[in-house]
């Protein structure tokens, strides 16, 4: 059966995260043997579901035991005989424990006593097998759990069994020969505090591999050697945990990906030289600002998600990035593989494992918010009871679509411009899904669905060329000259258009919209000179 699983240590497990060490107490010299009732628990096996036991007594006429469950405290010997059950002292049988779940830590306490005196409380813990395995057994043994190179070595993570101490060596892939334990003990760093929680081996070569060697031992014998391989990293990644790290800036840009969707890059720093670029997709809620949720690391552009990251590094400069990247102080940088970002009101957490897979813990308190349009808007206030003092053209002009788009109907465009291009006339247009061949009137509200629809406008966003209404490609928005004679662009990303036949030969077109950045523009325009294309 195997040996290399659970523990049994003097007061806890060492478990990935070695919670305890371990002690061992001698009487003191010149004691009378016998003065006091002594009670020791000796591990026999720990399979997925059971676990077994024996209890050897002295000076004591009963003993007891109890199991107690991971993260309680171990209770007193007067608690065990009170709660626990009791073991005939001359049985040398095993104690046999059933019902226990696999991969789970326990900690079994033992007591005896003699009429009212009762004896130290002994202990053991262990953590059963995973469902399937072989149980284990007996003497000292360490498994390497985890192990991370850095730019000078590795750090790692283990589990040791009944061990008083454990032994690494860092060796060349090049000059490395298999091991015994009692070579790690001779000639590499021995570690009598098992309550470590990892381990950092220094002294390597950056950019090469080596094998770990690592064994157990305590007062009786040794354990079989171990050895894994890792590789060293490169002089310019991040090579320890960065934790709760605090962010106070943000600098965050948009883009749109399509369909609604938004690209948003977010810059944290902090008054250190800490930074975090992460680039994830999602959408905006109503107040412009990034949508609450938990975005996880993936390859693919959905709502939702983080770009990985990676970085590239010329002659010790960081020469290029992309995705979702970490840089500690002036020289060191790492791409981000995977974890997660959590948005709420107020609040931004991060968990993030790096390539070289060490973690990024920390938070910024504060909300992302857009500041950035993505249709092109130069609006930076509200605008309103916009006038058109100066146009020619108070026109709708319909356009039918028919049958063979999947729409049955139209499209018509209301217009409010000055046929010369070059007048610095205030300009408005809307365009308009309708019934076949009729100018609707009526409040019409934005097209949200991305598919015609009666009776709904089509957002606006700006050309990169032109310098008229048609900027708006097929879109909705106003061109609005400020007191200086400056173009503003104002595309249309949210609120109602209403067209009315005023029953005195009089149209009226009117509008209360607003651009992606929540910045507001009014404006109406009352004639009887309106045309029907």
């Amino acid at each position: 059966m195997r040996s290399n699983f659970f523990s049994w240590a003097a007061v806890a497990l060492s478990t990935v995260a070695l919670t305890a060490a371990v002690s061992c107490n001698k009487p003191d010299e010149g004691e009378e043997p016998g003065a006091a009732p002594t009670v020791t628990i000796t591990m026999s096996e720990v399979g997925s579901t059971t676990a077994s036991f024996t209890l050897a007594s002295t000076n004591a006429d009963r003993q007891a035991y109890m199991l107690v469950a991971d993260g309680e405290a171990v209770p007193t010997a007067e608690t065990i005989f009170a709660e626990g059950t009791t073991v005939d002292v001359a049985s040398t049988e095993p104690v046999v424990l059933e019902g226990l779940t696999p991969e789970t830590q326990y900690t079994v306490a033992a007591a005896a006593a003699s009429e009212d005196v009762f004896s130290a409380v002994d202990s053991k813990s262990f953590k059963t097998v995973k469902e399937g395995e072989e149980p284990v057994t007996g003497g000292p043994s360490v498994t390497l759990d985890q192990l991370r190179g850095t730019k000078t070595g590795v750090s790692f993570t283990f589990t040791q069994t009944n061990a008083e101490k454990i032994a690494y060596i860092a060796v060349k892939e090049a000059e490395y020969a298999p091991m015994t334990a009692e070579d790690v003990f001779a000639n590499g760093t021995e570690v009598t505090d098992l309550s470590v929680s990892e381990i950092r081996v220094e002294g390597c070569e950056s950019e090469q591999m080596y094998y770990l060697v690592v064994a157990a031992a305590n007062s009786d014998e040794y354990s079989d050697a171990v050895s894994e391989t890792f590789e060293t990293l490169k002089d310019d990644v991040i090579d320890r945990d960065l934790v709760d790290v605090v962010y106070t800036d943000v600098d965050m840009t948009a883009s749109s990906a399509g369909n609604g969707l938004m690209e948003v890059t977010a810059v944290f720093t902090n008054e250190g030289t800490d930074t975090l670029s992460v680039n994830f997709f999602c959408n905006f809620d109503e107040n412009n600002m990034v949508a609450a949720g938990e975005y996880s690391v993936s390859d693919t552009e959905d709502a939702g998600n983080v770009v990985p990251g990676a970085v590239w590094f010329d002659e010790h400069i960081l020469s290029g990035n992309e995705g979702t990247v970490a840089k500690a102080g002036e020289k060191e940088a790492s791409g981000v593989v995977y974890g997660s970002m959590t948005v709420a009101a107020g609040n931004i957490a991060f968990d993030f494992t790096f390539d070289t897979d060490f973690v990024l813990t920390g938070s910024f308190a504060g909300d992302l918010k857009n500041t950035t349009s993505v249709t092109g808007s130069t609006m930076t206030e509200d605008i309103l009871d916009v006038t058109f003092e100066g146009i020619d053209l108070f026109r709708a002009s319909t356009y039918y679509k028919g049958s063979a788009s999947g729409f049955d109907g139209s499209y018509v465009i209301f217009q409010l411009k000055n046929s010369s291009s070059s007048a610095k006339v205030n300009d408005f247009q809307a365009f308009v899904y309708c019934e076949p061949n009729a100018v609707p009137t009526g409040t019409f509200e934005v097209n949200t669905a991305g598919a015609e629809e009666y009776n709904t406008w089509i957002p606006g966003k700006v050309n990169s060329v032109g310098n008229n209404i048609d900027d708006y490609n097929g879109g909705t928005g106003l061109i609005y000259y400020n007191e200086n004679g400056e173009k503003v662009y104002c595309p249309a990303s949210s609120g109602t258009v209403t067209f009315t036949e005023n029953g005195d030969g009089t149209y009226t077109l009117s509008f209360d919209l607003y651009d992606d950045l929540g910045h507001n523009f009014t404006g109406s325009y009352t004639s009887d000179s309106f045309h029907e294309f």
